[in-house]
């Protein structure tokens, strides 16, 4: 597991080898087990056989945010936040995810900018 620092890439690890995605076109990650499915803009997607811990780790201080246990999301990519149904955020692509009440504030912080 890698970012290239200096070209904001994250190197994303698969059978066939290493794929190297500009962090910008990541709309979020989600957790499947222990895999860990990336959606790209353009409606690309694809999987990795590392876990989404290993990744929050390298990606979280870059403008990402895990919003719930199985979902970390590139907060540039939010449109809106929803407060009824326990609280969603709705993504540049129309996809909704769901924010752990526990995160909610941490998010809204994050959004406000406090």
């Amino acid at each position: 597991l890698q970012v290239q620092h200096n070209h904001n890439k994250l190197g994303i690890s698969s059978e066939q080898g290493i794929t190297y995605i500009d962090l910008d076109a990541l709309l979020y990650c989600k957790s499947e087990g222990p895999y860990t499915h990336f959606f790209l803009s353009g409606g690309k997607s694809m999987l990795s056989s590392k876990s989404l811990g290993e990744y929050e780790t390298l990606i979280n201080r870059k403008g990402f945010f895990r919003v719930h246990n199985s979902y970390l999301i590139n907060v540039n990519h939010i449109t809106k936040f929803v407060r009824e149904d326990g609280g969603y955020v709705v993504m540049s692509d129309n996809s909704h995810i769901t924010v752990s009440r526990r995160r909610k504030e941490d998010l809204i912080n994050l959004l406000s900018g406090h």
